[in-house]
């Protein structure tokens, strides 16, 4: 759904390594290349295992170093396990999350979000 502040958004159900299950309301960022980005409490909710150091040029130049967990998601109703990155930011889904689904949304508040698997 796209909210008031014409955020193209939906409920995104991760999965930690020991069975641990959180529903989360994310954003579509078309400009994040990443899977998936969560604030660094929620990995810890799920204990998820720490992979290692990322770093990332953000839009304005500045170069950030954020650390990566393994998780997982349901996505089109499978369990796929994915990298998520942790930052001090809302929920956020990238590209990499998306290769291979169509996204299309009506943008105004309270417009239809869908994402669907390409032939």
């Amino acid at each position: 759904m796209v909210g008031s502040d014409l955020e193209a958004g939906f409920a995104l159900t991760l999965r930690g390594p020991s069975g641990i299950i959180r529903e989360v309301d994310v954003i579509v960022d078309t400009g994040f290349s990443g899977y998936l980005t969560n604030p660094p409490g929620l990995a810890s909710a799920l204990a998820l295992p720490q992979q290692g150091i990322g770093e990332s040029l953000l839009a304005y130049g500045r170069i950030t170093h954020f650390p990566y967990f393994a998780g997982g998601v349901m996505w089109d109703d499978h369990y796929l396990a994915i990298e998520i990155d942790a930052a001090e930011t809302t929920p956020l889904v990238g590209m990499r999350l998306l290769h291979g689904y169509r996204l299309c949304a009506d943008v105004y508040d309270g417009g239809r979000l869908t994402i669907e698997r390409l032939p």
